[in-house]
């Protein structure tokens, strides 16, 4: 009896031992499932993080490519208001480089004049009056107020000389004025950028006089009226106009560079 005792005893501690064994195993495959639950809980936290910040990151560069694009569009604005710019400026320069010219020349008829009619004998070319640049013969009063508006028009006070060459103009003016006149209440009435008004004096000019040695130029700023008011095709036409008919004018050096504009 004492021997089965002292085997049901071992037994009974061998069961027990085994037991404690398993339950210990389940703890620790417990605790390694909460370790690696933790573990991948904290890499989908650190992979969500990065990709909030890469999707930061993405929305960054794309603004910063709208930016640069935006400023792409202003500066290619300021390109095209720069050209239209220099184009006034090139048109205004060759209107001016014309006035002098014309002031100078009447100028010296003015004096010429005066000098006949104080009894000097001054030779004189026979010139065409009704189309010269050197007015001839002219009432010496209607010279000084032609002189006066293109002084006006020399020193860039467009509204002035629009005004003066208009009142010349109403007066109906000596014939060998009136080609100049004309061409420069149009030249005044476009610095002024009242197109419609220059476009009227310049087609006048043209219907008018058209054997003025000025005519090529006239056609030129006509044309600079056309791309002004946004009239491409006529501004075109009237450009190769100048190269077809006056290839040997400064005119048509001016209107081949910018025929070339238009191919760009």
């Amino acid at each position: 009896m004492k021997k089965i005792a002292i085997y049901l005893s071992v037994i009974t501690t061998l069961v027990s031992n085994s037991a404690l064994a398993g339950l210990f195993d389940d703890d620790e495959a417990r605790r390694a499932i909460l370790d690696m639950r933790t573990q991948i809980s904290d890499s989908k936290k650190d992979q969500e993080q990065k990709y909030s910040q890469l999707q930061t990151a993405i929305l960054s560069l794309q603004n910063q490519i709208e930016t640069l694009q935006s400023q792409k569009n202003d500066t290619n604005g300021q390109f095209e208001i720069i050209n239209n710019d220099l184009g006034k400026l090139k048109s205004s320069y060759e209107v001016l480089a014309n006035s002098y010219t014309d002031k100078l020349n009447a100028q010296e008829q003015a004096i010429n004049q005066l000098k006949q009619n104080n009894g000097y004998n001054t030779q004189t070319q026979p010139v065409d009056n009704s189309y010269s640049d050197n007015p001839q013969n002219t009432d010496a009063q209607e010279n000084v107020k032609f002189n006066e508006a293109l002084k006006y028009f020399s020193n860039g006070n467009f509204k002035k000389s629009a005004e003066s060459f208009n009142v010349l103009l109403s007066n109906n003016s000596d014939v060998s004025l009136m080609p100049l006149i004309v061409y420069y209440l149009g030249s005044s009435y476009y610095a002024l950028q009242k197109y419609k008004l220059a476009n009227a004096q310049f087609l006048s000019f043209i219907n008018n006089y058209p054997s003025h040695e000025k005519i090529p130029d006239v056609y030129l700023t006509l044309s600079s009226v056309y791309s002004e008011t946004n009239d491409k095709m006529n501004a075109k036409k009237t450009l190769e106009y100048i190269v077809r008919n006056y290839p040997n004018n400064n005119a048509a050096i001016l209107a081949q560079k910018r025929l070339q504009e238009f191919k760009k």
